[in-house]
């Protein structure tokens, strides 16, 4: 659905503008206990599907503008550990009630290891060898 989107220049990010993105989803949404009307968060499921999607979207605009850069790898480590992170504190949430699904999270984990380590084989010569790379491998 969304890889068919036409995708205009002008509502893309920088690659700047993206960083400041990850990290505003990172330090600003993922310990939020409220919404902005006030009303508690009552399931981390609810936080979980804004930051996946967020995430998708940054992907996609990172894929499209062909960012080729250490911050690219970076962006991957956090999807990983995100992933992990929304296993390990959705795990006993119910689908029904918060719209999380397990092997969706499972499938997006997976989804991040294939683009982290496919994108680290091709960059390997310009960045050389990252600090976490023998933890995620």
């Amino acid at each position: 659905a969304a890889a068919c989107k036409d995708y205009q220049d002008c509502y893309l990010r920088t690659p700047r503008a993206i960083n400041q993105s990850v990290t505003y989803v990172l330090e600003c949404i993922m310990d939020r206990t409220t919404k902005l009307d006030g009303t508690p968060i009552k399931d981390f499921a609810q936080i979980y599907n804004f930051v996946n999607n967020s995430f998708k979207a940054i992907s996609q605009e990172l894929t499209i503008q062909g960012v080729y850069s250490a911050s690219r790898l970076e962006f991957f480590e956090l999807s990983i550990r995100f992933y992990i992170l929304a296993s390990y504190k959705c795990c006993n949430s119910s689908e029904s009630s918060t719209g999380w699904v397990g092997s969706q999270n499972v499938t997006e984990l997976q989804r991040s290891i294939n683009n982290y380590f496919s994108f680290l084989s091709d960059v390997r010569d310009v960045v050389g060898p990252t600090p976490n790379e023998g933890e995620i491998g």
